[in-house]
């Protein structure tokens, strides 16, 4: 009977393993678009919800798996700063991939809540970011002219009124509506499509939602994500818009106490392309 038990036994470890394997993984899309040079091609990591990340050897994977990868730039919409851990696991990360690609921050809510907000943008900047608050910078890339914007996070401290963080997100941006560089929006919050669709971004950036938390591949792409609730329509994964192609990473995060289901932590690499 013993061993007639020990082989079900064994598969379901290995299927619980599996399931809750918490080893970063690469997730890739291509996107087309006419405003790339021809004979161009931009390739973008999206690094997000990092949450000062306490393991050195997280830290180390992670970082060598950016320096593997070959990056043009590399994106952090948000939570790369906790608001409870120490941010030396913010910082050791951001040292150890300084270099590799330009690094772009927009602020996450776990930010805003850190009462740190004078701090953190001189603690990134240490380190060669580019922090982008309700800002946005003209560059060129690969020889690809871009034009690269973070939007605050709605929980900033700053918006203590209804409807101010909708009004700087029509409004900050709309001198860009004219430029032909391929527009590319930082933006934590995946569930504010609302707004995005209204702003002058031809990719939007974002993550928060930590992929739902539990997947079922081919069923369920997220069962719970915060702001958005149960079955969340944007946990993971890229969305196509008339306006605007819009990319959430399912994030790097890990905690041993909230485990992710079929939900790999992620480094996103997306290639724009000439259409």
């Amino acid at each position: 009977m013993k061993r007639k038990l020990l082989l079900p036994a064994l598969v379901g470890c290995t299927a619980a393993y599996a399931a809750c394997h918490s080893g970063i993984t690469v997730r890739q899309y291509t996107i087309k678009t006419s405003r790339i040079p021809k004979g161009k091609a931009l390739r973008l990591a999206v690094v997000s919800d990092l949450h000062s990340e306490l393991s050195q050897k997280r830290r180390e994977a992670l970082a060598a798996l950016l320096q593997q990868e070959h990056p043009d730039l590399i994106a952090m919409p948000g939570d790369i700063v906790d608001d409870i851990r120490p941010q030396y696991g913010a910082a050791d990360l951001l040292q150890r991939v300084q270099g590799i690609a330009p690094l772009y921050f927009s602020l996450g809510n776990h930010e805003c809540r850190s009462q740190q907000l004078a701090t953190i943008p001189r603690l990134l900047g240490r380190y060669g970011v580019h922090c982008l608050c309700n800002s946005w910078e003209e560059v060129t890339v690969a020889g690809i002219p871009i034009c690269i914007g973070g939007l605050n996070d709605p929980e900033h401290p700053s918006y203590q009124f209804a409807g101010g963080w909708l009004h700087d997100a029509q409004t900050v941006f709309s001198s860009l509506e004219q430029s032909d560089r391929l527009r590319i929006l930082l933006s934590h919050r995946p569930e504010k499509v609302f707004a995005y669709r209204a702003m002058p971004f031809d990719l939007v950036l974002s993550g928060h939602a930590h992929g739902g938390q539990v997947r079922i591949p081919g069923l369920l792409n997220g069962l719970y994500a915060p702001n958005q609730g149960l079955l969340p329509p944007y946990a993971g994964g890229m969305y196509r818009h008339p306006t605007f192609t819009h990319v959430v990473s399912r994030g790097v995060s890990h905690y041993m106490l909230l485990p992710r289901v079929c939900n790999r932590p992620e480094v996103v690499i997306i290639t724009v392309c000439r259409e």
